[in-house]
Order: C-alpha cells, then structure tokens, then sequence
C-alpha cells in the first residue's frame, strides 16, 4: 500500500512539474507566426516618400524592325480590383520619336499594363509591369504588326471648340478583377484622333485636365467606326492637408474627392500631397464634393465639403485630419 502511495505523489509531482515547464515555455518561447501589428502614429518611424519612376522603351514594325514614329505608348494601373473601384486613376501616355524611343517619366510607383498603338499598325500589350520606387526600367519593347480597324473623331468642348491633347482610350468591354490593356492617342490641334483596334467590343474615354470625363460604348467589326466626344470644362480644388493636433502640414496625404450626392455615373478623383501637404485635385464635376485625406497617422473622421461651379477654380482649401491608427501586415 505504502508503495503505491508513493508511486501516485511521484506521477502527481512529475505531472505538476510539467504543467509547469509547458506553461512557462508557452510563456517564453518565440512564436514562430508573426501576429497582426496594430500601431499609433507615434509607435512606427514613417516611410520614406515614393520617389516617382521612369519607364522606358522602343516601339517597331514587325515586318522590318523599323522605329515606328508618333506611336503612343500607354500606361494603365493595374491595381486588383481596379475595374470595381470608384477611384479612376488617369493613364499615362507617352510617344515614339523618328526612331521609335519612348520614355514615360514621373511614374508613380506601382502594377501598370503597358501597350503600345499606332496608326495602320495593331496594338500591342505587355503583361502587368510592377514598377519599384525610383526606379529607372529599360527594355519595354514592342513590335508591331499590320492589320486592325481605324476609330477616329473628334473631342470638343460644350461650346463646339476642339479640345489639343485630349488622352483617348480604349479597353475591350469585359468585366475583369485586373485591369486590363487602355490603348490610346492624344487628338491633334484640332481635336482630332485615330486610334487603330483589333475587331470587338470597346469602352472608350476621352478625358483632359481641364475637362470632365466622357465615356462611351462602341462595337468594332470591319470597318471604321465615329466615336466624338463632348467635355464640360471641370472644376479645380487647391488645398492643402492639415493636422488638428499640430496645426502642421501633413505630407504624402492621399486627397480623395468625390460628389456630395453619389450616383452610378459618378466617380471619385484622388491625389497626393506634397513635402507641404499641398494638392491640387481637377476635372470634377460641378456641384457640391466631399473632401477626405489619409495618410500614416492620420485620417479624415469627416469630410470637408466645398461647392464646385462649372470650370471653376477653388482655392485655399483646408482638410482637416485627425491621429488615427495604422494597421501593417502581409499578404501572401
């Protein structure tokens, strides 16, 4: 009996010391999965600003490996989800010399669909092209085969004057998480464009820095095809993004504008502050907009709301953020 005894307290001390070492070693031992960061403002040293990219290239004729001249180079955002998103961000553009180089400079880092189109010549994209901050990419090269199907016309303003330099795209009428190829062109001093597309169905835009953006549905088959396009000069919002608690400039701000009263048709403009919180948002809408800006530290708790007329200018804006948490972490 008295054995027994003693073998049960020494199972109940040998059980009791490992519930101890267990404990203490779940205690003390490193995790080896890395949980959600949750930060304040002041726990995490802010990044480095993005430093804007250049992205370079050449543009040929299959058939001869000839420099296309006057081709346009475009470069589309290709963030997941891009097509569903309110927030339209502008394509870059960028043309050929007489020996087909081009060079897009001041790009904003980021997931871009490259392409290239000229006239009489098919267009031509890469695949999604992930560009670094500051970085100087070379080599994005296309070559450019014969064939395809001219869409030309005319952007004009509401008055019947031609609108120089209007960007004019054109993406195949798919709905898609990722954003696909825009193929554009520029209009000419008098407003006019031709933009060269293999035969299908198409979204096409027109849009200017000074002017509100018009879309439009066309279906290409095998012969040309008239798309004009009518812009009502857009209004213009200068600001800048001030802290509540500092009463300082907060920097690298993302200013996103959108309408006071929301519609199907309506979409939002976004852009970024600069060393001084300073921005600069244009071609909206007339009308009453909602002003909100985040950045690291800080947000919007409500928007600013100021009134746009037709073509107008508003000056001296202040957006107001208050300290807000940042939530950081991996997707994999």
């Amino acid at each position: 009996m008295r054995r027994i005894l003693l073998a049960v307290g020494a199972l109940v001390v040998i059980a009791v010391g490992l519930i101890w070492w267990l404990h203490g070693r779940g205690d003390h031992a490193p995790s080896k999965s890395k949980p959600t960061q949750v930060a304040g403002k002041h726990s995490t040293a802010p990044r480095p600003p993005a430093k804007p990219a250049t992205v370079s290239g050449r543009v040929t004729r299959k058939s001869d490996g000839a420099g296309v001249a006057g081709a346009v180079v475009s470069l589309a955002g290709a963030e997941f989800g891009a097509e569903f998103s309110t927030v339209k961000k502008p394509t870059l553009v960028a043309i050929t010399d007489d020996k087909g180089a081009w060079t897009a400079k001041d790009v904003p880092p980021g997931d871009y669909i490259i392409a290239a189109t000229a006239k009489g010549l098919l267009p031509s994209a890469r695949d999604k092209l992930t560009v670094a901050s500051g970085e100087q990419r070379t080599g994005i090269d296309f070559a450019l085969e014969a064939g395809g199907v001219a869409v030309r016309g005319t952007v004009s303003d509401v008055l019947g004057g031609p609108i120089a330099s209007a960007r004019v795209t054109a993406r195949r009428q798919e709905l898609s998480l990722n954003r696909d190829a825009e193929f554009a062109t520029l209009t000419g001093a008098d407003g006019t464009y031709e933009l060269t597309l293999p035969a299908a169905e198409y979204r096409m835009a027109a849009a200017h820095d000074d002017y509100t953006r018009a879309t439009k549905s066309i279906e290409l088959e095998d012969k040309p095809v008239t798309a004009d396009f009518t812009l009502i000069p857009g209004g213009v919002v200068r600001g800048q993004v001030i802290a509540r608690d500092t009463g300082k400039p907060v920097p690298h701000a993302i200013v996103t504008v959108e309408p006071a009263h929301r519609s199907l048709q309506s979409n939002e403009v976004s852009a970024v502050s600069d060393d001084e919180g300073n921005f600069v948002v244009r071609g909206l809408s007339s009308g009453g907009v909602k002003i909100e800006a985040r950045a690291r530290g800080y947000s919007s708790t409500q928007p600013t709301t100021v009134q746009v007329g037709i073509g107008e200018d508003v000056d001296g804006v202040q957006v107001l953020v208050d300290g807000a948490f940042s939530i950081s972490g991996r997707v994999v």
